[in-house]
This record gives structure tokens, C-alpha cells and sequence, in this order.
């Protein structure tokens, strides 16, 4: 793929974030927040690949900021203040825990093949 390729599916993926997200009304004050919640959170974080990482880090930052933003307006009346904390405080504590999982799921997934001998034990 061109280099102008890869920038116009890489735009034209960010306007399907905006409109999804403000289709469940998140606002991007939220999705800020949470991506500098990621952001924190990725210097905890175990090492990805560059794919891996990248998607891991948006959809944190997408989850983060809704989580924020449906606990605002469930037990804050919709305050600003607390689902930009929430949204950062999620996304930096659950980032780091979601790449971890996603590390070790190759090795549960052949765990659980060995278990049910479906794969030979290596030694």
C-alpha cells in the first residue's frame, strides 16, 4: 500500500471513531482524557508489536472514555470533572492490565490444548 494509501485509511478510520463515539455520546473531551490516561499507562505496559500496540492503545482509549462518561452520568449528574478523571484513571490503569493479557493469551490458548492433549508437550 502507498504511503498516500495508508494516510487515507488511517483518516478515513478516525472519522469512524468520531461518528461511532459521538453516536453513544462520548465527547472528545473524554476520549482526550483517556488517551493521556493510555498514555501513562503505556510506560507500565509489557512490549507489543507496533500493530498490536497501536489498536490496543485506541481501543483502551475508546472503552476508557465511554466507561468515564456512562459512570458520570449514572452517579455525578454528567459532570465534566469526573468522567475526564475517570476516563484517564480507567485508561492508565487498564491499559498496561489489557497488554498483559494480551501477551500471555498465546500461551493460555496452548495451555488449554495441552490439557485436552491436542498439542504434543514440547521438551
Amino acid at each position: 500500500m502507498s504511503d498516500v494509501g495508508i494516510l487515507v485509511s488511517g483518516a478515513a478510520a478516525s472519522v469512524v471513531t468520531a461518528v461511532t463515539m459521538q453516536t453513544l455520546g462520548v465527547d472528545p473531551q473524554a476520549l482526550v482524557f483517556g488517551a493521556i490516561g493510555a498514555g501513562v499507562g503505556t510506560t507500565a505496559a509489557p512490549e507489543l508489536g507496533r500493530v498490536r500496540s497501536t489498536m490496543m492503545f485506541v481501543c483502551v482509549v475508546c472503552l476508557c472514555a465511554l466507561a468515564g462518561t456512562m459512570a458520570a452520568q449514572q452517579y455525578w449528574g454528567n459532570s465534566p470533572l469526573w468522567r475526564n478523571l475517570i476516563a484517564a484513571g480507567t485508561a492508565a490503569v487498564f491499559h498496561p492490565l489489557f497488554a498483559a493479557i494480551v501477551v500471555r493469551i498465546p500461551e493460555m490458548f496452548d495451555g488449554v490444548l495441552r490439557k485436552f492433549g491436542l498439542k504434543e508437550t514440547t521438551k
